[in-house]
């Protein structure tokens, strides 16, 4: 169950992307211009983590790492669903990119000391499949935001994840590297 959860910010940021438009256009009441923004500054907190973590995954391990990009990225979907204003709209792209990023690079890292290199290609593909199964259930959720708009299609994420977050913390153990006898 620990690599599944880890999974979800990906997963998240697929559907959010249906939502940013709408978000920008009708939440907002903003231009293009703002929703541009917000894709530069997810893409600056993408590249930030990818800049970051490997330092601190080398450090520490990236069992710890992952909650806390998880936690960062659901700092970014509160703050979506709980103001609607242009400026932390752009805060909230930088926390997501560098949530999602952040989270991305640590699963990676341990499913690369974990996994033998012999089932990699397997394992991999079994995570790609469940990636479009949840990408197309979270795809057909937002529906959701024809009824109650954006903000809540980000808060609905933003349960999902924290049910992520909490099923990663119940089950990280399994994800701890075996010592050799």
């Amino acid at each position: 169950m620990f690599f599944p959860c880890t999974l979800l910010p990906f997963v998240a940021v697929m559907a959010a992307n249906y939502l940013f438009p709408v978000y920008v256009s009708q939440t907002l009441a903003a231009g293009p211009e703002w929703f541009a923004g917000g894709e530069i500054t997810f893409a600056a907190g993408a590249i930030l983590a990818g800049l970051l973590l490997p330092r601190l995954i080398s450090r520490h391990s990236a069992t710890a790492k992952v909650p806390i990009t998880m936690l960062v990225f659901l700092g970014g979907l509160l703050l979506l669903a709980a103001v609607d204003l242009p400026l932390p709209y752009l805060c909230a792209g930088a926390l997501l990119g560098f949530g999602n990023a952040g989270c991305r690079v640590a699963r990676s890292a341990l499913l690369l000391h974990l996994v033998p290199t012999t089932v990699m290609g397997r394992v991999g593909g079994f995570f790609q499949v469940l990636d479009r199964v949840l990408r197309t259930a979270l795809v057909l959720a937002m529906e959701i935001i024809d009824a109650h708009g954006p903000p809540v299609g980000f808060a609905l994420l933003a349960v999902l994840l924290l049910l992520a977050l909490a099923g990663e913390l119940r089950t990280r153990a399994a994800a701890r590297p075996v010592a050799p006898a």
